[in-house]
């Protein structure tokens, strides 16, 4: 990274606006953090609401808001800040709480479907902006769009990836006071114990639905 203190800014500049985030998660329905697709100054969602159709030169609906995949890239350049400073200062005030509100969006974004026992997320949008709608409809957003899909299964398994860094590197010095007391006084009574993520969102990480539509992704 060559500027990792420019890096820093930027990603201030996301969590003074983490509050707007959240109520536009809130007032679309969700939990935790939605960030815009085009921030305003204070955060708030500035995408247009029509646009101006070049080919048929009608005013129609314009969806480009539903673009949910740009919170997955916030979360993702908060690890690469992280992963190549270890600023603990940042991640510890600023990083994580980020971190967790996206996930808990994401979290209340998807929808579990008992037929197919998988989940779904609905209403969204790729970076492909000529793809907004299915076609006969005028409701906005792809349901399970592939580029959405695979950004959030990537942000999982580097997160697990990232946890068993951690674990890896972990010394009894990092340990809250009073942890490592607990454990020898468990080790010597003979009480199996052992430190290990405990993340309730990892086992429907991975069974996220991902269907064709007219054999094409949507």
């Amino acid at each position: 990274m060559h500027f990792p203190e420019t890096a820093k800014q930027i990603l201030m500049y996301r969590y003074d606006r983490l509050g707007a985030a959240k109520e536009a998660a809130k007032e679309s329905g969700y939990q935790g953090a939605m960030f815009p697709w085009q921030s305003g100054l204070e955060g708030t969602e500035q995408s247009q609401e029509i646009h101006l159709n070049p080919m048929t030169g009608n005013w129609d609906k314009d969806f480009s808001r539903l673009q949910r995949h740009v919170s997955l890239a916030v979360a993702y350049n908060i690890w690469l800040y992280w992963n190549n400073t270890h600023d603990q200062k940042y991640m510890e005030e600023y990083g994580a709480e980020m971190l967790l509100e996206i996930a808990r969006f994401w979290q209340s974004a998807a929808e579990y479907d008992e037929t197919t026992g998988k989940y779904s997320i609905d209403k969204v949008m790729g970076p492909d902006e000529f793809h907004e709608t299915y076609p006969g409809t005028e409701e906005g957003g792809l349901k399970n769009n592939a580029y959405t899909i695979e950004q959030k299964e990537e942000m999982a398994a580097d997160k697990n990836a990232n946890y068993v860094k951690l674990l890896e590197d972990l010394t009894p010095d990092d340990l809250l006071p009073g942890v490592k007391a607990f454990l020898d006084e468990a080790r010597e009574k003979k009480v199996p114990c052992s430190l290990a993520s405990a993340s309730k969102n990892a086992p429907f990480v991975y069974r996220l639905h991902c269907p064709f539509f007219e054999n094409m992704l949507s």
